[in-house]
């Protein structure tokens, strides 16, 4: 299989000058989301171990809003595992794309 060493280069820089920045901000994004979620998903169990332990003392302010934060994580979950899935999917047909731009045949 021929390399077309033109598009191999030009394909190298794009993607370490365009790529790549928009590729890091992107997954830390989701990144921070996912513990964001996880965050909300477990407050609950954070605020019982807290009450339990007599860490803090037993307030029903906190306690309605661990569960909100429990609901909103578990709501956004779904959406967040989808966004996830479409994001990688994207990122694999982009490394496809690239692979297929090398071994191209040169006008």
């Amino acid at each position: 299989m021929k390399k077309n060493w033109f598009a191999l280069i030009s394909l190298i820089f794009f993607n370490l000058v365009v790529v790549m920045g928009f590729a890091i901000a992107l997954y830390a994004i989701i990144a921070s989301f996912w513990i964001i979620i996880g965050a909300f998903i477990i407050s609950p169990i954070l605020l019982v171990i807290a009450n339990v332990t007599q860490l803090q003392d037993f307030s029903m302010f906190q306690s309605i809003s661990s569960i909100f934060l429990c609901a909103i994580g578990l709501g956004l979950f779904p959406f967040m595992r989808k966004f996830t899935r479409l994001i990688i999917t994207y990122s694999v047909n982009y490394i496809k794309y690239n692979k297929k731009m090398i071994y191209s045949v040169p006008l």
